[in-house]
């Protein structure tokens, strides 16, 4: 039987990546070119060529950053006391630092485009309970948005509409965008499953579904259009921390429909995102590069490349590439998988 993706085929780079804090570890973010990746290391934002091997910096920090995000031209990084540095990329302008927000720590930062002129903006998760929105590249204020508690995370839907974020406490929060580019918020969604921090969030390349993971060791697919409970709630391999989820990201690539998800050491996980259900889904786990029973190894971060021919993922020694056979992908309906892990669908939709 085939595996989801082929990883008997992967093949390593040693390029350290540094984590800053213990929870947040989505420090690989893809680029429009597929060829490219960006990562960090020490107080530097890289970008690092799959074809050269060739690391260049993007941005230096004056402080180490525990969030970055690089998306149309431009890199930011956010740090513990509130710091947020922004750049052009291939600019000769000097980095421009973004107002403080608040001296507490900038959990996360997502550049993307806006609705209602596709110019860039950037949202930026404070831990001070709230999400700032600003316009590029003139930094005006676009919105503020309060939540709950601490929001750890947030992500844009493709078409720009949807809002979703996930904080402290298990929130999941979904606000809807304004023709003026802010935000109102449309819904709350409430599970029994997680409890616990919310540390991670992403949409699918259509924009009807999404998904959620945290401390609890957990990763929920939600459908826009039935938020009463998830399409399919997924259990990491490990207990406690060590299964705590830390990354997750859909392929952008239609065709392909998967979804990866990293725990806090050692494994990561492919789904097949053609057939869910609440408790049984197709998956494959791939250990880490020398974990073993003995040793836990932290991983840094994960994505697809743009163009969803290869899942990346890294650890603190090293960035590792799986490839992603489309042709195959599409032959079927759904594929079986070597290791199948059974983690044993009237709608509302508020995009306006």
């Amino acid at each position: 039987m085939a595996e989801l993706i082929e990883s008997s085929k992967t093949s390593q780079r040693n390029i350290p990546i540094n984590i800053q804090h213990w929870q947040l570890r989505d420090l690989l973010q893809p680029s429009e070119n597929p060829s490219l990746l960006y990562f960090s290391h020490d107080a530097c934002i890289l970008r690092f060529n799959s074809l050269t091997n060739i690391s260049t910096t993007i941005l230096r920090c004056d402080f180490l950053p525990v969030s970055f995000a690089s998306n149309s031209g431009y890199t930011a990084a956010g740090g513990y006391a509130g710091q947020v540095l922004l750049t052009k990329e291939d600019s000769n302008s000097p980095p421009v630092k973004v107002k403080s927000l608040d001296i507490s720590p900038i959990n996360s930062i997502q550049i993307s485009s806006s609705r209602n002129n596709n110019t860039p903006q950037m949202f930026i998760c404070n831990n001070n309970n709230s999400i700032h929105i600003v316009s590029l590249p003139d930094l005006d204020t676009v919105d503020k948005l309060s939540t709950p508690h601490a929001p750890n995370s947030c992500a844009l839907s493709n078409d720009s509409r949807m809002l979703l974020s996930g904080g402290d406490c298990g929130d999941i929060i979904l606000h809807s965008s304004r023709s003026d580019g802010s935000f109102e918020k449309v819904a709350s969604v409430t599970n029994n499953i997680l409890r616990d921090a919310v540390i991670c969030c992403a949409w699918d390349s259509n924009g009807n579904r999404f998904a959620v993971g945290g401390d609890d060791g957990f990763v929920l697919i939600y459908d826009l259009r039935k938020l009463s409970h998830p399409l399919s709630k997924i259990r990491s391999s490990q207990k406690g921390v060590k299964g705590s989820i830390r990354t997750v990201k859909f392929a952008k690539a239609a065709c392909v429909d998967l979804l990866a998800f990293s725990e806090h050491v050692n494994v990561v996980h492919v789904i097949d995102c053609r057939d869910l259900s609440l408790n049984d889904c197709q998956s494959q786990q791939i250990s880490v590069p020398n974990s073993n029973a003995c040793r836990d190894v932290n991983i840094a971060g994960l994505c697809f490349t743009s163009d969803a021919t290869q899942l990346a993922f890294a650890t603190e020694a090293s960035l590792s590439f799986i490839p992603i056979d489309h042709a195959r992908r599409r032959a079927f309906g759904y594929s079986a998988i070597n290791t199948i892990e059974k983690h044993t669908k009237t709608p509302v939709d508020f995009r306006t």
